[in-house]
Parts: structure tokens; sequence; C-alpha cells
């Protein structure tokens, strides 16, 4: 289960991903009654130029990061929104990106780009969508998956 989170700080971007794979036992050959981890970890997110950040949630991240590189090197960061819209309408993907000068925020998902800059924060992940119910501070801010059994 993948979670990338990327919050602004004035002009400034901070950002975290884990690293961790595992395999739903739905998505493997044979039925089994657990998720298998894998022991090493996968890179999920890459500062691919000075000024832009890309993570990525979902299937095969190394492969998805891949598919994406031909578009960093040159041109603004909607040049890379575009083509991870694209991506993200045939794989089942999500992507967090983040550029600096101007400092902004988005989500790619399900072939849609979602400006996320005026929140100040972004986050894509397994549990943006299976997990609707998270808990939030009075601000409104989205902190953790709720636990409770109420």
């Amino acid at each position: 289960m993948t979670l990338i989170v990327a919050r602004k700080h004035g002009d400034k971007i901070s950002a975290v991903a884990d690293t961790k794979i595992t395999v739903h036992p739905t998505r493997e050959a044979g039925s089994r009654r657990s998720l298998r981890e894998y022991d090493a970890p996968v890179l999920k997110m890459a500062i691919v130029r000075s000024d832009l950040l890309v993570g990525v949630a979902g299937d095969a991240p190394p492969e998805a990061l891949t598919a994406a590189a031909k578009h960093w090197h040159k041109g603004p960061a909607e040049d890379v929104l575009e083509a991870l819209k694209n991506y993200t309408t045939s794989n089942d993907n999500g992507f967090v990106v983040a550029a600096l000068s101007p400092a902004r925020l988005w989500k790619v998902a399900n072939g849609v780009v979602y400006e996320r800059t005026a929140r100040g924060e972004t986050w894509e992940g397994t549990h943006s969508r299976t997990r609707p119910s998270w808990n939030s501070t009075p601000s409104g801010r989205t902190l953790a998956p709720s636990t409770s059994a109420s």
C-alpha cells in the first residue's frame, strides 16, 4: 500500500513516500490469505530535475516513473502533467507532482489533473482509493486513516 504526501510551505515543498511493495492476494495467481511483502525497497518518488518532483502510487512504480521520464527534461510542468494524465487513463497509477518557481502541487489520477496549490497539500495512494473515512483536524486537514470501530 503506497502513500505519497506533498505539502507547500511558502515557496518550498516537502514530500514523503514509502518504499514498500505489497501485492494483494486477488492480484496474484492462487488465493493467498494475506498480503505479500517484498523485502527490497522500491523508488516511488523522484526529484526529476531541480524544479520538479514526481511521486507514483499504484501498479509497478518503477515502470510508471520510467514511462513518464521522457517528458521531464524539457518544457513546463504542464507538459509533464499532460503526459501523466494520458498515462493514467490506461494504467492503474496515480501521481503527485510538485514544482518550484513558483511552488505548485498537483495530483494526477484516472485521467484527471487536480490542482492542489491553493489547498497547500496533496496525496495519492492506496488509502485514497480504498478508505474514504479519514480523521481530520478541526481545520479539515487529513491526518491518518480511521481506526475506530464507531
